[in-house]
């Protein structure tokens, strides 16, 4: 197969393959508070630097929002009371 062969079919494939903007948004937490609404906003608007960063996917034009996972001391702190 010659380069010219491969730069075509490369071609086809990316031009087959379409990135549209998020029409949704899903998060692994509640947009209730006010700093959650600013950043689906952010997210939404700036949604492909977030997928470049890591801290989005799209998945089906749903842009998909999560934080990193908690260390063990981080989740003893949000899930575990003192009785």
């Amino acid at each position: 197969m010659k380069l010219i062969d491969l730069e075509r079919r490369l071609a086809h494939i990316e031009a087959t393959r379409s990135v549209s903007a998020p029409t949704r948004i899903l998060m692994d937490r509640a947009l209730g508070d006010p700093a959650g609404d600013i950043e689906a906003a952010d997210a939404l608007a700036n949604w492909r630097q977030w997928v470049e960063q890591g801290r989005a996917t799209v998945r089906h034009s749903v842009l998909c929002l999560s934080r990193p996972a908690m260390t063990a001391g981080e989740w003893v702190a949000a899930h575990v009371t003192a009785e």
